[in-house]
């Protein structure tokens, strides 16, 4: 339909959210595992951040207009593997750890 002014185009993407956790995992993965470097990335690493995330979906629960999401937690984790997987193999491929 042809009008004079410009439609509003309104794009919704549900997911960005867990976009934001997985990259924030990520990050906190690297620099713990940076900063605790005389050890590798093993559990006491990556099971303390993801205990953390859970710690901060329950807190969430006793704040008001937020909420406990599992899928959050789950981004957490993703985060967490993301690292793991592929940004470590890569940092160590190019001899930065």
């Amino acid at each position: 339909m042809l009008s004079p002014t410009t439609p509003k185009v309104d794009i919704e993407f549900d997911y960005l959210d867990k976009l934001v956790h997985l990259g924030t995992f990520a990050v906190l993965a690297f620099l713990l595992d940076s900063g605790w470097s005389e050890s590798s990335y093993s559990f006491k690493k990556w099971g303390s951040l993801l205990i953390y995330g859970l710690a901060v979906e329950i807190a969430q629960h006793h704040i008001p207009n937020r909420g406990f999401e599992w899928m959050d937690w789950v981004a957490d984790g993703a985060g967490l593997v993301f690292y793991g997987f592929f940004i470590l193999p890569l940092l160590r491929r190019l001899s930065l750890r």
